[in-house]
């Protein structure tokens, strides 16, 4: 029930942070941040969260990825790896991450 009590805290007290869940056997307490959240308020989240609840032995921050940024990054880098050098380029295509079409 813990989990509930946070979460609910959190929605009260901390705009652009979000409860993603807590693993109550060892304490630790998975967060994510709005993407134009500073490091030093996630700090500050961070430390009102071990202060406030003793259940909460560790914070842990969950990134969110925006799966366009990271289809055009990966797209980027294999593109990168096709072009190579002269001296890199050989006859077999590779795929930086393998990964096929995104």
């Amino acid at each position: 029930m813990i989990y509930k009590i946070i979460s609910e805290y959190m929605q009260e007290q901390f705009a652009g942070c979000s409860f993603v869940g807590i693993e109550e056997n060892t304490g630790e307490l998975l967060v994510s941040f709005e993407s134009d959240t500073t490091d030093e308020e996630k700090n500050k989240v961070t430390r009102q969260l071990l202060d406030k609840f003793d259940e909460v032995k560790k914070v842990i921050i969950v990134e969110i990825v925006d799966i366009k940024k990271a289809t055009q990054m990966v797209n980027d880098l294999n593109k990168m790896l096709a072009e190579g050098t002269p001296a890199q380029k050989t006859d077999k295509k590779t795929d930086l991450l393998d990964i096929g079409d995104f």
